[in-house]
């Protein structure tokens, strides 16, 4: 861990110390403000033990130390700041509120987490301002063509003084990688256009590395790539999966979402049912086994699109055809897919995400496919950004992988919005679409 993150590791819990003490010297000693009743110091002592426990045991699950240096901007760090602070709150709140015998001040409390948010955010721009003047990050460059100041501009979130070794091929890099470069707190490789397909190698090393290292591609294609970057980033240590955004609040949208959409949507879901159960029999739902995040599998529901018979397969056949017009209907408008609901709320899914693959699939993808495995850190979803660009159903894996990859660098809260809002457009032109076609068809029987 590099000084500077030592440095702030130690100061956060030592902030909330003198914050605390500072809050209760204020409220009750400083003589600003009237005093009826002297602190309970056992009572105190208790609430600031349990927050110190429990904000040091958030703080490491949700990486907010080395957020500090990751975060494009400052201000964006204060909002994980700020949601671990309230977090830490409403939990050490919930815990007081059954201390019946003792009711604690609101205005020490709040003191106390101001204090402690302004300390946190006052060591953090010292140790951005470190780091920028700070030679702690590495640019590998591969090939001439790569100009090393638009890789920095364009690929390090932190604008800070950095070095950089060129390399006229990928297998010189590799040799270069066996030994980590001197006062290196983070390595960055260019890759220009020519040499994009060869990445898998150099993926594979700077995954060993015990420093975040980031692969830097020119010229791959997302979609809507934003026209100020033509490169895209391949991080072996992903901002969004360890995210406090990502972990927690993330899940809180999932819940509140999926549970609202499954109250309201429960006639529809109800009557595909039993129209299901009426065209076709049982079973009305099929089960598929998945591969979620990390690697774990767990079985998606969807509404029965296929002929029984082609159940048994269809884990490892590609794509099978629908039972008939009423399957067609469902899957081409997705509302098969409305049981994943249920998922979502189990907490096997997200709604937004990386479609989750059959287990026969992914090995085979793993093997074909640089950075396959990669897409298996975040939560797979319902929709994700692969499905509102045009990447489903029988369409290029490859292309699915790289928007998986674009979502993975850059998920945030008002992206998952943006592909609900736009999966929801989708659907209603994709209803739009089918009724045409069936009154098409009708018309033409009339005919």
């Amino acid at each position: 861990m590099h000084r500077s993150s030592i440095a702030l590791k130690l100061w956060f819990p030592l902030a909330l110390g003198i914050a605390f003490l500072s809050a209760v010297y204020l409220r009750f000693y400083s003589g600003l403000l009237p005093v009826e009743d002297a602190p309970e110091w056992p009572a105190y002592t208790a609430y600031f033990a349990l927050s110190i426990t429990l904000w040091s045991v958030l703080e490491t699950r949700f990486r907010i130390v080395d957020r500090c240096y990751e975060a494009p901007a400052l201000a964006g760090w204060a909002w994980s700041l700020a949601q671990l602070e309230l977090g830490t709150l409403a939990l050490v709140s919930s815990a007081a509120f059954f201390w019946r015998a003792y009711s604690f001040s609101r205005l020490t409390v709040a003191l106390f987490w101001t204090l402690h948010a302004l300390l946190c955010l006052g060591a953090a721009w010292w140790a951005r301002e470190r780091a920028r003047r700070g030679a702690a990050t590495w640019i590998f460059v591969i090939g001439e063509g790569v100009d090393p100041d638009r890789v920095r501009r364009e690929c390090l979130p932190v604008a800070r003084a950095f070095s950089v070794r060129r390399f006229s091929g990928v297998t010189e890099a590799l040799a270069a990688l066996d030994r980590e470069p001197q006062n290196c707190r983070e390595l960055l490789v260019a890759v220009p256009a020519a040499e994009a397909r060869q990445v898998t190698a150099l993926a594979e090393a700077l995954q060993r590395l015990p420093i975040p290292a980031s692969l830097a591609v020119e010229g791959l294609g997302f979609g809507e790539v934003h026209a100020t970057t033509s490169f895209v980033v391949l991080s072996t240590n992903p901002r969004a999966a360890g995210a406090f955004d990502y972990v927690f609040s993330k899940r809180l949208v999932d819940l509140a979402v999926s549970a609202t959409t499954v109250l309201v949507l429960s006639p529809l879901l109800a009557a595909i049912a039993w129209i299901t159960w009426w065209r076709s029999g049982r079973p009305v739902l099929m089960a598929q086994e998945r591969v979620g995040r990390g690697g774990r599998r767990f079985l998606l529901y969807k509404f029965r699109s296929l002929p029984p018979a082609s159940l048994a397969d269809s884990d490892r056949r590609w794509s099978s055809p629908p039972a008939d017009s009423w399957g067609r209907f469902l899957r081409v408008t997705g509302l098969d897919e409305l049981p994943q609901l249920f998922n979502v709320l189990k907490g096997d899914m997200s709604l937004v995400g990386p479609r989750p693959e059959r287990p026969h699939f992914v090995e085979q993808f793993r093997r074909q496919l640089p950075f396959y495995s990669t897409r298996h850190r975040l939560q797979t979803g319902i929709t994700g950004w692969a499905q509102v660009n045009g990447w489903r159903g029988d369409t290029s894996i490859a292309r699915r992988v790289e928007c998986d990859l674009y979502y993975l660098q850059h998920w945030s809260l008002g992206l998952d919005f943006r592909i609900l809002a736009r999966t929801v457009a989708g659907f209603f032109q994709q209803l739009r679409g089918a009724r045409v076609a069936a009154r098409g068809a009708a018309d033409a029987g009339r005919l």
